[in-house]
């Protein structure tokens, strides 16, 4: 049996006042970016509760792809 790492990408994203929605449709495009990577599982973005210009994604990564593919 072959084990694999994983590691949990989290990155905070800060945007301007205002495009919210803009940023959240330009993300959404840039998901299928994202989803094709191999071993790279949910990839997800948060909006804050408390400050309506801050979100965080996170996604899991195994390790090869936290070293190399995601940087």
């Amino acid at each position: 049996m072959r084990w694999s790492y994983l590691t949990l990408e989290v990155a905070p994203l800060y945007i301007p006042p205002g495009p919210a929605e803009e940023f959240e449709t330009a993300f959404s495009k840039a998901q299928g970016l994202i989803a094709p990577m191999p071993d790279y599982l949910s990839p997800e973005l948060q909006r804050s509760i408390e400050r309506e210009n801050e979100y965080l994604f996170g996604a899991l990564a195994t390790l090869k792809d936290h070293e190399v593919g995601f940087r």
